[in-house]
């Protein structure tokens, strides 16, 4: 007998690859074969892509968390060391009481501006309601002169017409109403 190593690679391998003739796969076995198919991405459809969907939106929610716990600790840390950076340069600048005094300037400044501006609002309000209170008696009189003026041409024409019927005199309408003008 020979030893396995002393057989040449190729026989070896050779033996190794030798193929199995696939069985023959009836009609019955394939139907069964597409059955279980469905009925397994079936099940994943189902089952695992919503399980994998809740997962991955939870994995998403944590990292979000721990995204804005970080992003929290780090504004703690830029503010303390703002707060301490504010506390050396005010112990050691002269600088801090002009700028209070300038705040103070632009802050009067400020005031002052918006009450000039509240002031002239309210004064051009008061002259728009002056001036559309004046546009309304306008129009007020307008209509009462209109009124007036119909009421009198009715009478007029009353008049002429009751003369006319009396007295038979024929005065023609349109002198009237000339006459009116």
């Amino acid at each position: 007998l020979r030893n396995h190593e002393e057989e040449s690679p190729d026989l070896v391998m050779k033996s190794h690859m030798i193929e199995e003739e696939p069985p023959i796969v009836t009609e019955l076995q394939e139907k069964e074969r597409e059955e279980y198919r469905i009925k397994l991405w079936t099940y994943i459809v189902k089952k695992e892509i919503p399980r994998m969907a809740k997962l991955f939106s939870q994995s998403r929610h944590i990292a979000q968390s721990n995204n804005k716990k970080v992003a929290l600790h780090c504004q703690r840390e830029v503010r303390r060391w703002a707060s301490k950076s504010q506390k050396h340069s005010k112990e050691s600048s002269s600088v801090q009481p002009r700028a209070r005094r300038v705040m103070k300037e632009v802050l009067g400044y400020w005031r002052k501006y918006e009450k000039v501006e509240k002031e002239a609002r309210k004064k051009a309000e008061k002259e728009a309601q002056e001036q559309q209170k004046l546009y309304d008696e306008m129009r007020e009189a307008r209509r009462q002169q209109r009124k007036l003026n119909f009421l009198i041409t009715q009478t007029e024409l009353y008049a002429h017409f009751m003369s006319k019927k009396f007295t038979g005199a024929d005065k023609s309408t349109e002198d009237i109403l000339k006459k009116l003008e």
